[in-house]
C-alpha cells in the first residue's frame, strides 16, 4: 500500500506544481520568484509597527547591559557586529573622499546599475526597499 502511494505521489508531483502550490508558498512566507528555496526571515515577516517595537525593545535591552554583558553579547554574535563595523568603515571611507573621488565612485556605481538587467534591478530593489526612493531622490536633485 505504501509503495503504491509513494509512486502515485511522485507521479502526481509535477502536475501539482501549479497555482495551489504558489498560493501555499505565499501562505508560508516564501517569495513567489524564489519558490520554496528562500523562506523569509522573521524580521521580514513583521509589519513595520512590529519591527519598530522590536527595535525599541532591543535598544532598551542593549542600553540596560553592562559593558561586560555587551562584550559577551558581541562575542556570541560576531556576524552582527562585523556587519556594523564594515558599515562604519564604508561611511568613514566615504567621508574621507574628495568631491572628485565621490563623483567617480557615484559614476562607477551608476554604470554598474545601468549594466544590470531589469530583472536584476528588480531583485535588488526587492532586497533593498529604500533603494528605489534613494534613486528617485538622487535623480530629482540632479534635475534641479
Amino acid at each position: 500500500m505504501r509503495k503504491t502511494f509513494l509512486f502515485a505521489a511522485l507521479f502526481a508531483a509535477p502536475l501539482m506544481m501549479t497555482a495551489p502550490m504558489a498560493a501555499h508558498a505565499v501562505d508560508v512566507g516564501v517569495s513567489a520568484e524564489a519558490g520554496a528555496s528562500a523562506p523569509k526571515g522573521k524580521w521580514q515577516q513583521m509589519t513595520p509597527e512590529q519591527r519598530a517595537a522590536k527595535k525599541a525593545d532591543m535598544k532598551a535591552k542593549w542600553q540596560a547591559m553592562t559593558p561586560e554583558q555587551k562584550e559577551a553579547f558581541k562575542a556570541e554574535h560576531p556576524k552582527m557586529h562585523e556587519r556594523h563595523e564594515r558599515r562604519e568603515q564604508r561611511r568613514a571611507e566615504w567621508k574621507a573622499m574628495s568631491p572628485e573621488q565621490k563623483a567617480a565612485k557615484k559614476a562607477e556605481m551608476k554604470a554598474k546599475w545601468d549594466a544590470m538587467t531589469p530583472e536584476q534591478q528588480a531583485k535588488a530593489k526587492a532586497n533593498h526597499p529604500k533603494l528605489d526612493a534613494r534613486i528617485q531622490n538622487r535623480r530629482a536633485q540632479q534635475a534641479q
